[in-house]
């Protein structure tokens, strides 16, 4: 739901307040997510670029939210799990399996 710039300073105040090797889980609408009502709906390169400096993308995998809106009762997801880099890792490597 952010847009890049609001996404930039998310993640430098997630770095700002987790320890290397804290893993972060983010759940995020889709853009596999057919129509365009609702929320921004995010790709996986924004995931990606958004956290290549200074974390590990240990997987990027497809999931569903419950949503109660129009009549719908799922939408498209993405389940991001990141690792904080460690200072002996290099940072924004990783697989995204989908």
């Amino acid at each position: 739901m952010f847009d890049d710039e609001d996404r930039a300073r998310y993640v430098a105040s997630l770095a700002a307040v987790t320890r290397p090797g804290a893993m972060c889980y983010l759940l995020c609408f889709s853009d596999r997510q057919p129509g365009t009502m609702g929320p921004r709906r995010i790709t996986q390169d924004e995931l990606t670029t958004a956290f290549r400096d200074g974390w590990v993308i240990a997987g990027i995998t497809a999931e569903t939210f419950a949503v109660n809106f129009g009549g719908a009762s799922e939408a498209q997801a993405w389940l991001a799990t990141i690792e904080r880099a460690r200072s002996d890792e290099p940072a924004g490597g990783g697989g995204s399996g989908s």
